[in-house]
């Protein structure tokens, strides 16, 4: 009968600690997109690259980057073994590492002039 009880409480606490969790993670979501439309974080020139076009690398990062970062959160709330956190798939490590490498190709590509010069302008010499 008491072991019952410990199991019941114990997952009585472990519900309200994930609530908790994801309350916390709610909140600081809801103040960081408040901060963004309100203007105090400033997000000029975050898909912009040296020019006003849009830079497809970065947008490629940020969206990999928030579906590698979704989907382990995603693994974390449904894990259900305590005390460890769960290993992210090699699939997914190799998608993030690959378009962290095509952005700062593209870094490189824009600071070099390359991409201008690959749109048909001259690249400027020193």
């Amino acid at each position: 009968m008491l072991g019952t009880f410990h199991s019941g409480v114990d997952q009585l606490i472990t519900d309200l600690v994930r609530l908790e969790v994801w309350a916390i993670l709610a909140t600081a979501a809801v103040i960081v997109l408040y901060k963004m439309l309100n203007g105090r974080i400033i997000m000029t020139g975050l898909f912009g690259g040296a020019s006003s076009l849009i830079a497809v690398h970065r947008v490629q990062m940020l969206a990999i980057t928030l579906y590698v970062a979704l989907d382990y959160i995603q693994r974390v709330a449904t894990a259900h073994s305590f005390g460890s956190l769960p290993d992210e798939p090699q699939d997914m490590l190799l998608l993030l590492g690959g378009s962290h490498t095509l952005y700062l190709g593209g870094q490189g590509m824009e600071r070099l002039g390359w991409l201008s010069f690959l749109r048909g302008n001259k690249i400027e010499e020193e």
